[in-house]
Formats: C-alpha cells, sequence, structure tokens
C-alpha cells in the first residue's frame, strides 16, 4: 500500500470562511442507471482546495493513476495499456483534470483497471459533488458527525463499518442503495480535516444510484452514419458548452422546420462531446405524455418519486456536469418551464419547430438552423444513393439538390430512392419526382437511423396544428411560386371592384376566393395567420416588404394536402387575375414585376378565366416571356374570334361584346405589344394602327386611350426604324397632353420621356437630353428624390449622358440611383439589378472593367437564383457579363457565356427572334476577337439573312447586321465585298436617317477604313474628315466620338504619309483624353499608343519608346500580364525596341508575347501568327536566319490553310518569308514567292493598291539582286509612276519608290539619273521630315553612295560624315544603323584613299558587332569582310587572309557553299590568295566560286561576270594569259549586251581586256578598247573621276608600249593636272 505523499498539505486554507465535506469512499460497485458511466466514456472532475475530509482506498487511487497516466501520455487512444502507477499522483489546488477514454474494451477499463475500481470513484465523485454543491449554497455551523485529526492516519476495515454506521445515523437519511456491505468493501478509509460540518443536512436531499437495473435509462441515440456538414452549428455548440466556461444553467435552442436535421446535429454533438459530460438524458418532448413516460423511466431508475416536480428537482440536483436533450418540442401546449430544473448549473439542449422556443434559450445561446450548405447536401445526396463523386455526380446532384432546396430530409430520402429502386438514377429524379412528387415526398426510408418520418409525415406534423385559416392560406400559396409572395397581392385582390368573369362564364373556386379574401380586409386576421406559419417554421416573412416566402419542400407537401386540386388552383388564378393592375404607370409595372416569378410558375395550368389568361399575359410581357405571353394573347383573342365564328362556344361575347368592344380592342393592343417585343413588328404595327383606327373614331383624338394607343404605335414605329413618323406620334400626343393635363402631370411625363426616347433614335441626343432633365426636375420636385418615377428619369438622363460621352455625370447618377434602390427596395429587387447593370455599363465605357465585371457577377448570380437560368433578364446579365469578359480579354469565357445565351434563346424565343439573332451577333463577335473569322462570318451571315427577310433592307437592325459582316469581310481580306455593303448601308442610312445621325456617321467612318484597306486614300480622307467636321459640330470637341473620328482620320494621315498632321491629331486627342478620361483609362491607352506608332513613323524612337512603356506598365497593372492588350503593347515596344536596335530586348519581349498567345489563343489565331511573324522578323534583324524561316513558313502554312490562298494575310506572310529566302541567299525561292503574291494583289486589289505597289517594289528588288537590271527598273517606274499620281510627289512610299529606282539606275550604271532622284527624295525629306529623321538620314547615305560611285568623294564623305555624327548622338555608339554608317564613311575614305581612317573605323564597328550581335552575326562577317579588304589595301596581307578565312568558314558551316555570301567570301579570300602569290589556291577558289554561280545564277548574272572577271585576274597573274582573254571577252560580251557600252561595269570589262590584250601584245586591240574607255569616262564621269583618271593611265602605257611616247607624254601630263587640287 502506498503512503500519502508527504508534500500534500491538507490544511484549511486561511482565506475560506467554510469547509466542504468530502467523503472519498473505495471499492463501491460501479454506480447504476448514468448512462454517460457505461463503456468507455472520459469524465472529468474537481478537486476543490477546500477539501477537508478524504477518503482514499488503494484501489480507487490506481484507477485514478490510470486514468489521469491515460490522459497525460496517450489520449484518445483505443487499444489497452499495462502501465504500471508508481504511487499517488497530486492534484493540485484549483486545478480541473481531464481523463479520457483508453479503452475499446466492452467493459470500458484498460488493463490493470477494474470496473469496481472505476465505479468506486464515479460513485466517491458524485458524493463529493453533491456535498459540495450543497455546501456552497448554506452557511453550515452545526456539530461535527465524524471527529477527525489534523494530521492523516490509517484506519483498519473494521472502521468502514463504523462509518457505515455514522453514516446511516444521520438524521433523516434514506439511502436504500448504498448498504453496509458497500461500506465494508472500504477496506482503508482516511478521514482528515480540521473541522467537521453536519454531513446529515446534505446527504439527506441526495440519492445515489448504484443499482445495475436499466443502466441505460434514457440513453441517447446514435447520430446517422451518413450525417454531412453542419460545422459552423457544431463549432458553436462546444463554444457554448466548453468545460471551461463560468458556472451557469446554460440551455440552448434549436429551432428550424420540419426535417432539417436538428435532432441529428445534437446528437452528432454528443457523440463527438460525451467526454464533456458526466450525464446525458434523452427527453421525447413531442408531447406531454412522451415527456411524462421518460421523467417516469429515469424516476424508476433514481429510486425517487415518479411526479414531474420531484424529478425536476432530481435532475437540479444531478444536472451540475450533465446534459439534459428535449427533443422535438414542437407542441405549442408544453411549457418547458415544468421539466427543465431551475438552477444555476447544467446544461439543456432544445429541438424544436416553433419560432417562440427561442425565447427560453440562454444569453446567445439561440440556433436558427438552416438548410445545408449546396456542397452538403450533395455530399448527403450521393452517400444515401451510394455513388461515387465525380464531375458527372456532382452535376446531376446538383440539379436535384437545387431543386429539393437542400432540405436533408427530402435529399436523404431521394438519396435512399435511388439506391433501392432500379429503375431510377441521378439522371432520372427529377422527372421521376414531378411524375410521383406524392409518393416520393411520402417514401420511407428503410435504414437504422432512429429518425423514421416521411418528408410528408413530417411537414404534416406541424400542418395539422394549424387552424383552418392558416391552412388554407398555406394550400393557396402551394399554387403561386414558393419565393417572394406579396401579401400585397391578396390585398389587391381583396378590394377588386371590376368585372374578371365574362357574361356565361361559369367559374369553380369564385365562391371560395371570395371567401378565402375574407381573412384579408381584417389586417389582424391575416398576420395571424403569418404569424402561425413561421411560428411552426413552415414560412418565412419579411416585415419591411411584406412578404411571403416558403421553402420548395414545404410548397410541395402544401399542395398534397389538397384533395380536390382544381378549386384551390382556381382560387390563385382568380387571386392573380384581381390583383393585377393593367395600367402601364410606374406603379403598374412596378407591381407586376413581384408577379413575374409567379406568373411564370402558374403557366401551363388551366386557367378559368379570359380575364386571368390577360393579366397573365401582361405580367409574362414585362417579363420577356414573349412566347407564353403571345400564346395566351392568342389563346384570348382566338376565343373572341370564336364567339363570332361558333355560337355554341362563344355566341354570347359575339352578341354581348362585338368587334369594336374596349375588351378587343384591349386584347389586341397587348398582342400587338407582344409582337413588338417577340420582334413581329409588321403585325404589332398592323394591329395598332387597328385600334388606333377604332379609338380615334369611337373616342376620339383626344381621349387617354387613343392617345395610349398612339404612343404605342410611335414605339413600334422607332422599333421599325420609321423614326420620323414615331416622332411626329409622340409629339402630337405630347401636345395634347400638356394642353389638357399640364406641364407636370404623370402621363405628360411620360410622353415627354417617349419623346427623349425617339429623339435618342433619331440621334438627337441634345434634345433628348434637354427633356430628360426637363422630367427629372418635374419628378424631383413633385414626387422627391426617392420615388421610383424620379430614379427611373434619372437613370434615362444617364443613359442619355453616356452616349453624349458625359460619364463622370452619367456615373454619378447611376450610383446615386443604385443607393436609393438598394435602401428602398433592397439587393435583390428586380430594379436595383437594373441599376446595377447600367452602373457596370457606365463603368466598363470609363474603363472601370473591374468594377463592372464585379457588379454584373454579382447581378448575374441574384439573377439566376431568383429568376432562374433561362429568364430574359438572366440572359441579358449573361450577355453584359460577357461583352465585359470580352473587353477584360478573357475570351473563352465570354465566348463561354455567349454560347449558353443563344443556346437558351434559340429554344425559347425561336431562331428568328430579335434577341437570338443579338446573341448570334454578340457570338459572332467574340468570335472575330478569338480569331475565329470564319465561324464569325458564318453566324453574321445567318442573322443578315433573317433580319432581311423579318425586318426588312432598310431596317436599323439590318442595317447594323450588314455593317457587322462588312467588318468581318474586311478582316478576312474579302475588301470589294466589305466595301459593297458598307456603301449600300451608307446610301440608306443617309436616305432615312440623315447626313448628321450617329448611325450614319458610323457608316461613313467603316467604309473609310474599308477604302483605307483598299488603297483609296484620298476617298478614305475625305469621308473621315466629314465625319470628324459633323461629330465637333453635334457633339463637340471632347466627346468621344469626335474624339475616335480624330483617331481614325489621323490613321488615314499616317497611311497617306501626312505623318505631321496625324502626329498633330493624335496629340490633341490624347491631351483631351488624359483630361476627360484620367491616365490609366483604355481609350487614353490607346492613344498613347497609337501616338507613339506616328512617332515611331517620324523617327522620334526615344518619345515612342517612352509612351509604350508607360502603357505597357499600366495595362500590366490594370488587365494583367496576359491581356490581349497588354501583349499588343508588349509587341508595340518590341517594334520600337527593334527600330532602336535594341534587338535582345525585342527579341525577349516578342518570345514572351508569343508563347502567352500559343498558351491562350492556340496556334493558329491571327494574333498567335502575327506575334510569330514579328518574332521572325527580330529573328532576321539578329542574323538567326534559320529560326525567322521556320518561323515564316510555320506561319505561312497556317494562314494558307485557315485563310486561303489570297487572303491579305497570306500574301504578307509570304512576302516575309520571301524576305527571309532572300536574306538567306535563296534568290530563286523569293523571287518565286515575290512573283506569285504580286500575282494575286493584282487580281484582287488592282494594279494601283497599295499593297500591290509594295509587292512590285519587293519583287523588283530582287530582280535587282538576281541581276535581271532591266525587269527591275520596269517594275520600279511603273511603281513611282502610280505613287506619284495617287499619292503625290511628296508621300513617304512615293519617296521610297524614288530611292529604290535610284538604285537600280545606280546598279545599271545610270549614275547621273540615280544622282537626281536621290538628291530631290533628300530635298522633300529634309523640309518634310527634317534633317534628323531616320528616312532623311537613310537618304543621306544612299545619296553619298551614288556621289561615291560617280567619283564626287569629297561630297560623299561629308554627307557620310554628317549622318554618321546625327545617328551618334540620336541612336547612340552601338546602335546598327550608327555602324552601318561609320562602314559607309569607311568605304568612302578608302575610295578617298584614307585608308589608315577606313581601318579604324571599321575595325571599331567589327569591335562593336562582335560584341553586340556575336562572331557568326551576317553583319560581324559584313564588317569582318570589310576590314580584310582595308588590310589587304594597306599591304597587311596575312591578317586580311586570316579574317577572310574566318568569315570563309562561318559562313560555309552557317548558309552552306553555295550562298551567296558564301562565294563572296571566297573570292575575297583568292584576292588575297592572288596578293599573297597563292595563286593556285586563288585560282581553285574562284573557279569554284565560278562552277556554283553560272550553275545557280546563269551565265549572264552580273556576280557570274565578275566570278569570270575575278578568275581572269588570276589567270593573268598565274601567266595563263589565253585564259584569261577567253574569259574576259566574254564577260565584255555579256555586258555590253545586258548592260550596255556605257554601264561602268561594262567599262571595266574592257578595261580588264585591254590589259589583257597589252599583256599579250595586241597593242591596237588593247589601244582601240582603252581609247572607247576613255572617251566614254570622260562624258559620263568627267575628267576627274578616279575612273577617268585610271584610264588615261592605262591608255598611257599602251601608247607608250605602241611607241607613241608623245601621246603617252601627253596623256599623263593632263592626268598629272587633274590630280592636283585646284
Amino acid at each position: 500500500m502506498p503512503d500519502p505523499d508527504p508534500g500534500v498539505d491538507l490544511v484549511d486554507e486561511e482565506m475560506k470562511e467554510r469547509s466542504i465535506l468530502s467523503i472519498q469512499i473505495g471499492g463501491l460497485g460501479l454506480p447504476q442507471g448514468f448512462n454517460s458511466f457505461a463503456g468507455y466514456r472520459s469524465h472529468k472532475f474537481r478537486v476543490h482546495k477546500a477539501s477537508v475530509f478524504e477518503t482514499y482506498h488503494h484501489r480507487h487511487q490506481r484507477a485514478r493513476n490510470k486514468y489521469r497516466y491515460a490522459r497525460n501520455t496517450n489520449r484518445k487512444n483505443d487499444g489497452d495499456h499495462d502501465h504500471k502507477a508508481t504511487g499517488d499522483q497530486t492534484i493540485v489546488d484549483g486545478e480541473d483534470m481531464d481523463i479520457d477514454e483508453i479503452s475499446s474494451n466492452p467493459d470500458g477499463m484498460g488493463a490493470g483497471v477494474t470496473q469496481t475500481s472505476y465505479s468506486q470513484w464515479n460513485f466517491d465523485r458524485r458524493v463529493n459533488s453533491d456535498i459540495e454543491e450543497y455546501a456552497s449554497g448554506s452557511d453550515l455551523r452545526k456539530p461535527n458527525v465524524f471527529q477527525t485529526e489534523t494530521n492523516p492516519e490509517m484506519r483498519s476495515s473494521a472502521e468502514g463499518s463504523q462509518c457505515y454506521q455514522g453514516y446511516q445515523s444521520l438524521p433523516g437519511i434514506t439511502r436504500p442503495n448504498i448498504t453496509q456491505s458497500n461500506f465494508q468493501q472500504a477496506h482503508h478509509i482516511v478521514i482528515t480535516g480540521s473541522k467537521i460540518i453536519n454531513a446529515g443536512s446534505i446527504i439527506k436531499h441526495t440519492t445515489y444510484i448504484t443499482s445495475r437495473e436499466n443502466q441505460n435509462v434514457l440513453p441517447c441515440p446514435v447520430p446517422s452514419q451518413h450525417f454531412t456538414g453542419r460545422k459552423d452549428i457544431l463549432e458553436k455548440l462546444s463554444m457554448i458548452f466548453a468545460a471551461d466556461a463560468s458556472l451557469m444553467q446554460r440551455v440552448v435552442t434549436l429551432v428550424a422546420k420540419g426535417g432539417t436535421g436538428k435532432t441529428q446535429v445534437v446528437l452528432k454533438f454528443v457523440s463527438q462531446q460525451s467526454a464533456r459530460f458526466s450525464n446525458i438524458w434523452f427527453f421525447d418532448a413531442t408531447s406531454e405524455a412522451t415527456l411524462a413516460a421518460d421523467f417516469k423511466k429515469l424516476a424508476k431508475v433514481a429510486g425517487i418519486e415518479d411526479e414531474v416536480k420531484d424529478v425536476k428537482d432530481f435532475l437540479g440536483r444531478n444536472c451540475k456536469d450533465s446534459l439534459l436533450i428535449f427533443d422535438s418540442v414542437d407542441n405549442p401546449d408544453i411549457d418547458l418551464r415544468n421539466y427543465i430544473p431551475s438552477c444555476s448549473h447544467g446544461n439543456v439542449i432544445i429541438t424544436s419547430r416553433l419560432a417562440d422556443t427561442k425565447h427560453v434559450a440562454s444569453s446567445n445561446c439561440h440556433i436558427d438552423l438552416n438548410d445545408l450548405e449546396k456542397e452538403d447536401a450533395i455530399e448527403l445526396l450521393l452517400q444515401h444513393a451510394h455513388e461515387e463523386k465525380s464531375a458527372d455526380t456532382n452535376k446531376l446532384a446538383s440539379e436535384i439538390v437545387d431543386t429539393l432546396g437542400y432540405h436533408a430530409l427530402a435529399i436523404s430520402t431521394a438519396g435512399a430512392y435511388i439506391h433501392s429502386t432500379a429503375t431510377c438514377n441521378l439522371s432520372d429524379y427529377p422527372s421521376r419526382l414531378q411524375q410521383k412528387q406524392k409518393e416520393l415526398m411520402d417514401y420511407k426510408m428503410k435504414s437504422l437511423d432512429s429518425y423514421q418520418q416521411t418528408v410528408f409525415s413530417a411537414f404534416k406534423l406541424s400542418f395539422e396544428r394549424l387552424n383552418g385559416h392558416t391552412q388554407h392560406l398555406l394550400q393557396i400559396c402551394a399554387f403561386f411560386h414558393h419565393k417572394a409572395i406579396p401579401i400585397q397581392l391578396f390585398q389587391r385582390a381583396a378590394t377588386f371592384a371590376g368585372d374578371d368573369v365574362l357574361q356565361g362564364e361559369e367559374i369553380s373556386g369564385m365562391a371560395e376566393m371570395q371567401e378565402f379574401l375574407k381573412l384579408f380586409e381584417d389586417k389582424h386576421l391575416w398576420k395571424e395567420c403569418v404569424d402561425e406559419l413561421c411560428q411552426f417554421s413552415l414560412a418565412s416573412y419579411d416585415n419591411k416588404t411584406e412578404v411571403l416566402a416558403l421553402h420548395s419542400v414545404i410548397h410541395a407537401c402544401s399542395r398534397e394536402t389538397i384533395d380536390v386540386e382544381e378549386s384551390k388552383q382556381n382560387v390563385a388564378f382568380l387571386i392573380i387575375g384581381c390583383a393585377t393592375p393593367l395600367g402601364f404607370k410606374d406603379k403598374d409595372y412596378e407591381f407586376r414585376r413581384y408577379l413575374w416569378a409567379h406568373a411564370s410558375y402558374m403557366y401551363g395550368g388551366i386557367m378559368p378565366t379570359v380575364f386571368v389568361r390577360i393579366c397573365l399575359s401582361q405580367i409574362l410581357t414585362d417579363a420577356g416571356m414573349w412566347t407564353q405571353a403571345e400564346q395566351l394573347e392568342e389563346e384570348v383573342l382566338g376565343l373572341e374570334a370564336a364567339e363570332q365564328l361558333e355560337e355554341e362556344v362563344l355566341g354570347v361575347r359575339r352578341e354581348v361584346l362585338g368587334e369594336r368592344h374596349p375588351s378587343t380592342l384591349f386584347s389586341m393592343a397587348n398582342l400587338a405589344s407582344t409582337y413588338r417585343a417577340r420582334g413581329k413588328l409588321e403585325a404589332a404595327e398592323q394591329l395598332e394602327e387597328e385600334v388606333l383606327g377604332v379609338r380615334r373614331e369611337v373616342l376620339g383624338e383626344r381621349h387617354p386611350s387613343t392617345l395610349t394607343s398612339m404612343a404605342n404605335l410611335a414605339s413600334t414605329y422607332r422599333a421599325r426604324g420609321k423614326l420620323e413618323a414615331a416622332e411626329q406620334l409622340e409629339e402630337e400626343v405630347l401636345g395634347v397632353r400638356r394642353e389638357v393635363l399640364g406641364e407636370r402631370h404623370p402621363d405628360t411625363l411620360t410622353s415627354m420621356g417617349n419623346l427623349a426616347c425617339t429623339y435618342w433614335a433619331h440621334g438627337k441626343l441634345e434634345a433628348a437630353e434637354q427633356l430628360e432633365e426637363e422630367v427629372l426636375g418635374v419628378r424631383r420636385e413633385v414626387l422627391g428624390e426617392r420615388h421610383p418615377s424620379t430614379l427611373t428619369s434619372m437613370a434615362n438622363l444617364a443613359s442619355t449622358y453616356r452616349a453624349r460621352g458625359k460619364l463622370e455625370a452619367a456615373e454619378q447618377l447611376e450610383e446615386e440611383v443604385l443607393g436609393v434602390r438598394r435602401e428602398v427596395l433592397g439587393e435583390r429587387h428586380p430594379s436595383t439589378l437594373t441599376s446595377m447593370a447600367n452602373l457596370a455599363s457606365t463603368y466598363r465605357a470609363r474603363g472601370k472593367l473591374e468594377a463592372a465585371e464585379q457588379l454584373e457577377e454579382e447581378v448575374l448570380g441574384v439573377r439566376r437564383e431568383v429568376l432562374g437560368e433561362r429568364h430574359p433578364s438572366t440572359l441579358t446579365s449573361m450577355a453584359n457579363l460577357a461583352s465585359t469578359y470580352r473587353a477584360r480579354g478573357k475570351l473563352e469565357a465570354a465566348e463561354q457565356l455567349e454560347e449558353e445565351v443563344l443556346g437558351v434563346t434559340r429554344e425559347v424565343l425561336g431562331e428568328r427572334h430579335p434577341d437570338t439573332l443579338t446573341s448570334m451577333a454578340n457570338l459572332a463577335s467574340t468570335y472575330w476577337a478569338r480569331g475565329k473569322l470564319e465561324a464569325a462570318e458564318q453566324l453574321e451571315e445567318e442573322v443578315l439573312g433573317v433580319t432581311r427577310e423579318v425586318l426588312g433592307e432598310r431596317h436599323p437592325s439590318t442595317l447594323t447586321s450588314m455593317a457587322n459582316l462588312a467588318s468581318t469581310y474586311r478582316a478576312r481580306g474579302k475588301l470589294e465585298a466589305a466595301e459593297q455593303l458598307e456603301e449600300e448601308v451608307l446610301g440608306v442610312r443617309r436616305e432615312v436617317l440623315g447626313e448628321r445621325h450617329p448611325s450614319t456617321l458610323t457608316s461613313m467612318a467603316n467604309l473609310a477604313s474599308t477604302y483605307r484597306a483598299r488603297g483609296k486614300l484620298e476617298a478614305a480622307e475625305q469621308l473621315e474628315e466629314e465625319v470628324l467636321g459633323v461629330t465637333r459640330e453635334v457633339l463637340g470637341e471632347r466627346h468621344p466620338d469626335t474624339l475616335t473620328s480624330m483617331g481614325n482620320l489621323a490613321c488615314t494621315y499616317w497611311a497617306h504619309g501626312k505623318l505631321e498632321a496625324a502626329e498633330q491629331l493624335e496629340e490633341e486627342v490624347l491631351g483631351v483624353r488624359r483630361e476627360v478620361l484620367g491616365e490609366r483609362h483604355p481609350s487614353t491607352l490607346t492613344s498613347m499608343a497609337n501616338l507613339a506608332s506616328t512617332y515611331r513613323a517620324r523617327g522620334k524612337l526615344e518619345a515612342a519608346e517612352q509612351l509604350e512603356e508607360e502603357v505597357l506598365g499600366v495595362r500590366r497593372e490594370v488587365l494583367g500580364e496576359r491581356h490581349p492588350s497588354t501583349l499588343t503593347s508588349m509587341a508595340n515596344l518590341a517594334s520600337t525596341y527593334r527600330a532602336r536596335g535594341k534587338l535582345e530586348a525585342a527579341e525577349q519581349l516578342e518570345e514572351e508575347v508569343l508563347g502567352v498567345r500559343r498558351e491562350v489563343l492556340g496556334e493558329r489565331h491571327p494574333s498567335t501568327l502575327t506575334s510569330m511573324a514579328n518574332l521572325a522578323s527580330t529573328y532576321r534583324a539578329r542574323g538567326k536566319l534559320e529560326a525567322a524561316e521556320q518561323l515564316e513558313e510555320e506561319v505561312l502554312g497556317v494562314t494558307r490553310e485557315v485563310l486561303g490562298e489570297r487572303h491579305p494575310d497570306t500574301l504578307t506572310s509570304m512576302a516575309n518569308l520571301a524576305s527571309t529566302y532572300w536574306a538567306r541567299g535563296k534568290l530563286e525561292a523569293a523571287e518565286q514567292l515575290e512573283e506569285e503574291v504580286l500575282g494575286v494583289r493584282r487580281e484582287v486589289l488592282g494594279e494601283r493598291h497599295p499593297s500591290t505597289l509594295t509587292s512590285m517594289a519587293n519583287l523588283a528588288s530582287t530582280y535587282r539582286a538576281r541581276g535581271k537590271l532591266e525587269a527591275a527598273e520596269q517594275l520600279e517606274e511603273e511603281v513611282l509612276g502610280v505613287r506619284r499620281e495617287v499619292l503625290g510627289e511628296r508621300h513617304p512610299s512615293t519617296l521610297t519608290s524614288m530611292a529604290n529606282l535610284a538604285s537600280t539606275y545606280r546598279a545599271r550604271g545610270k549614275l547621273e539619273a540615280a544622282e537626281q532622284l536621290e538628291e530631290e527624295v533628300l530635298g522633300v525629306r529634309r523640309e518634310v521630315l527634317g534633317e534628323r529623321h531616320p528616312s532623311t538620314l537613310t537618304s543621306m547615305a544612299n545619296l553619298a553612295s551614288t556621289y561615291r560611285a560617280r567619283g564626287k568623294l569629297e561630297a560623299a564623305e561629308q554627307l557620310e560624315e554628317e549622318v554618321l555624327g546625327v545617328r551618334r548622338e540620336v541612336l547612340g555608339e552601338r546602335h546598327p544603323d550608327t555602324l552601318t554608317s561609320m562602314g559607309n564613311l569607311a568605304c568612302t575614305y578608302w575610295a578617298h584613299g584614307k585608308l589608315e581612317a577606313a581601318e579604324q573605323l571599321e575595325e571599331e564597328v567589327l569591335g562593336v558587332r562582335r560584341e553586340v550581335l556575336g562572331e557568326r552575326h551576317p553583319s560581324t562577317l559584313t564588317s569582318m569582310a570589310n576590314l580584310a579588304s582595308t588590310y589587304r589595301a594597306r599591304g597587311k596581307l596575312e591578317a586580311a587572309e586570316q579574317l577572310e578565312e574566318e568569315v570563309l568558314g562561318v559562313r560555309r558551316e552557317v548558309l552552306g557553299e553555295r550562298h551567296p555570301s558564301t562565294l563572296t567570301s571566297m573570292a575575297n579570300l583568292a584576292s588575297t590568295y592572288r596578293a599573297r602569290g597563292k595563286l593556285e589556291a586563288a585560282e581553285q577558289l574562284e573557279e569554284e566560286v565560278l562552277g556554283v554561280t553560272r550553275e545557280v545564277l546563269g551565265e549572264r548574272h552580273p556576280d557570274t561576270l565578275t566570278s569570270m572577271a575575278n578568275l581572269a585576274c588570276t589567270y593573268w597573274a598565274h601567266g595563263k594569259l589565253e585564259a584569261a582573254e577567253q574569259l574576259e571577252e566574254e564577260v565584255l560580251g555579256v555586258r555590253r549586251e545586258v548592260l550596255g557600252e556605257r554601264h561602268p561595269s561594262t567599262l571595266t570589262s574592257m578595261a580588264n581586256l585591254a590589259s589583257t590584250y597589252r599583256a599579250r601584245g595586241k597593242l591596237e586591240a588593247a589601244e582601240q578598247l582603252e581609247e572607247e574607255v576613255l572617251g566614254v569616262r570622260r562624258e559620263v564621269l568627267g575628267e576627274c573621276h578616279p575612273h577617268t583618271l585610271s584610264s588615261m593611265a592605262n591608255l598611257a602605257s599602251t601608247c607608250r608600249a605602241c611607241g607613241k611616247l608623245e601621246a603617252a607624254e601627253q596623256l599623263e601630263e593632263e592626268r598629272s593636272a587633274w590630280r592636283e587640287p585646284p
């Protein structure tokens, strides 16, 4: 036996005023009846600081030690423990120690812990707790029963009997279940303490249950094995009943409708938290009887009286750590105060359907249990249905749980039915529910769960407790939609005084309706019914809006309580008929909006009267459900007509009403409205004209109904595009109403609003704005700021402000409207949602795309929930959101939404409905943006076909469709078709709408774009200047449309070469947009990008780069890295980087753009292909020719396949690839492609189109490179002629043509003509572009080349030094153009004999190119070749040879043996070999070069002839004079024939041949040739040209060889004179 811990001090604490008796008795049996003690439940006990009377027994201590050890070492371990206790464990004063479950042993104990010790410990704990509790509430100062000593001592087991006797001698105590044997089992008792209280007065009030009988009294059922979700409720319960919470009684109420899962939540909580409670009692509280029965069960086990009061008192004494559960307190007659203990401790949970139950709850302890979350509902359904979770099952389950409103019991039942029914699966259940609703609602699950109610029986428990009036109300509500049933519906019906039944109509349900509506004649009666529904959780009620709502399951069950359904359904129909206002004032529209969902739900039922059909038709028309509305109205009119045609059915109506009866006319007007809404405008117009004619005749011109007819007809005229007729009618209506009703009458204001709409459609925006401001002013004054009509006026005016470009004012108004509607109508009201959608549109127009998207997603979410997926307003929201997605670059999401919208509109409204056509057009726009041009064209052609057939050729919608299709034709390269459509649209709009209408101006702008694309720049410019003039006058300088017009005109100026005018316009546009829209608005950024492009074209590269980097920064931040506009900015900036020589940065940007476009848009999207082409251009500029060729061939393959051989983009791809072929030396392939491009462009675009001329110029360049100089010259002269005529002398393209032709003249030896052209080009560019523009500098460099060729070396040098100075300053030392200038100047230095200066420049160029471009770049290799030539000229033959061998090695490896550049390197190296005396090596190289050029280029190509001449030189040096002579004669013959007698190359050949003649002794022939050469050069080049002087020297040598010494001397003196400076 272990000794007591010597460290425990058992004396009283000084702060305690009274001692607490604590009895610990070892060896007692397990207490019975406390079901929480059974099994392996965990427990908690408390030993207080004031304990002075403790009894220890070694078995009790061992059990306690075991439990504490288990808690501290391995909590919640399910295995047995064999740990041995080593001694007493001290419980520190005041601490609460947890003992958690440690065993799965059926007896509830771990190894080494017996049941006896466990039960003894619990018994001790109960006695201790009761005495402690009793003493804490009394000031006990009675004589002690047991005298104890201060220090503990051991006593024998015999003293256990004495203790028992003393215990039994306490006065008044009766303890039938505590026998002497219990005390005898306690072999060792330790009694300690310094002061003993009278325990008798405590224990006599306490009963302890130790019998083994009825151990599981009132057990708590096990929760369902399928329990799902409710984590928030379980967490709240755990927090309320936390063990460390302050001591107080906690009463929790869970209130919800039947079948929600209240009891299951409680059972789940108990199963998780049983360790927290000493006892858990579960009472069935469905009635007084079940409660009394459960109380008797507990009394029997406790051995107490079985009266409710006795058990309640017993619970009060025993419920400190107990949990009392009162389940299903659904009877309002039960008073829970009779059952819940009246004490300051204990834990109680009450579940109920009764709302009043919440008043029993402790503070913050009431829980309203809602339905399951959707995800939890899906999981619960799949569990019961035994279905695996997957995307497919989730989708099917989602539909079911949506239908069942996430009702726990209904979902469980559905799952069980699916699992147990072989012919039903998840996909079948929704239709099965429609067919067998009552059967499925009353389906009983066969499960082990304790809850065995069906959905219907659970509902019926509450339904049967309702009074008759409330039951009747619930049954009537079952025929309306279950959401948002306005009480006003019944009140309006109760006060209806009209005639809702035609003569002869006998309607069942009429009397019942009249009886039912009496309920709403007294507001107290209906309120009592509503209160009762809410009390039983059968409905919810919004007191602010007076709207009633039922759960979908309650709604379905309510309908199943009706025996004769037809009668109740007729009552509902008659009520909605009586309640529906048929006027067209704002308040009428407002109330009909409340009825949208109900009319939609009721549609399809058998309607009892014509009047009901009319009312539902009007509601459905307002809601946009035109198909259903039209069907109802046609049914009405059909019945009226049948009254005339079939006496048996409608004889009475024909006799009573006749053709001209107001009701007949009313139906015709309603049907016309529906026709209008459905796009059947001709039929609507015909009906309305008929109605108007009758009303004018019967009622007169000024009758309100006549005016209404005129207004309706005007609306139809407006919809049909007959704006003038509409305007005339509405002005007439407004005039009469002003005169009759006055300026401020609501109908007058409505007329003003209608007329403003027509002005708006007519483009008279200023007049519309003026009217709307007037209407708003009156409504604000008369109705107040917050009236619905005032808000409508504000919204209309905001729309007009938006159209006029007053975006800030529009946004301010719309935010104000939205604020009021949110406050007054609530977040989910249709008008609030409309305001949100309007504001989102303005946000979109202002570039606040994120805010627009957020609003539109919110609107769409609510409309989907409230109106359903297929409602017109929901579809409109989807379309709006798709537009914003498109604007934000979320093209895939936009396409998905629009395809969904189109699918529904096609199904609901039909293929030919205006909204279906609009959906098709929207989807086509997204296809267009995604590069699916063929799909877009197909949709737009389909739309145009229908609108032409239905609306006619001249209808606004038809014209819009034509314009859209024309845009797609333009994008697909069908320019002629686009132009034809746009000219047709413009003609009609000019005739119908007038020259100044916004739509007419739009057509002019579109046509101008097509003219520009077709190269008709003058016509485009004329149209755009006209558009700009009108928009400036009508809309003002700062209107968005005016700015757009300026931007369009700037584009045309740009294309026309009027870059200064373009820049001026774009700077003006940018300035206004920055001021009005702000720096970060999309339109501002577009203007910045456009201006940057113009800066680039004007050579202002630094300004362009700065703007583009700014645009890119904002777009990255606002739109994100992957947005199309961001990618466009990156591409633009890359182009500027390329122009500035920042090739690495350009390549990096373009590769990034291409990567994103490939991923987002796919390989075949036009934008992806553009990126590939751009990157290929940069690769070409960086010398990565193979990579460029590979990309361009890929682009060409896709464009050919997707767009066709003749599409502009295909032709551009072919031209780009030809350029790369050209750069790679594949001149034949390049020529073939360019001839093919030119052929197609001539055929498709015509001879004079800019693109055709570009192709001709490109082909001419290739001809020049291939030596076809005559063909090149012919093409370039033709191009120049057209451009001079079409574009003018000073257009950039004209100047480019002049420069190209000059290059060909130079190549053909027409140096004077070349010089003349280039001086002209330079003069114009200096004047137009300025001295420092890149194009001006290029012209100067070209002219310098011609000066050099003409021997004007000083002038050439001066020009090139000037070009180099500007490029160094503007572009920097390392820019490619700067290096080119340095190379050019080095050539001139070389020609001028300034070899050292040339060498220095070329070494500098080579150093930079090696560092920037790398060793193997084409430009680097060119620099090496140039430097080698200079080394050779300076006699540095070894260095020259080394460089040329290196160049040749790289070119052979990279370009191949047969590339022109490789052959040039071989020729250069051969020259150096020749200079170094390596004649054999030189000869071998040159023969190889000649063989390839002959094979590749042909015998007569300039390069072939050059190769022959070079080889002849080597033969000459090698002494093979005959072979040299033969080659040179052949070269001379071809050059004379191809180039002419006077071409520089021909003269060079003559000079070379003369030298050979001289060497071979053919002096006469040599002299003859040299005299001829000298004569031509004197005439063409002048006396002092280096080539002329060379000819004089050659001829002098021949004269001397011939013995003509005097002639030789004369020539030499003349040559010396010309060489001396003046």
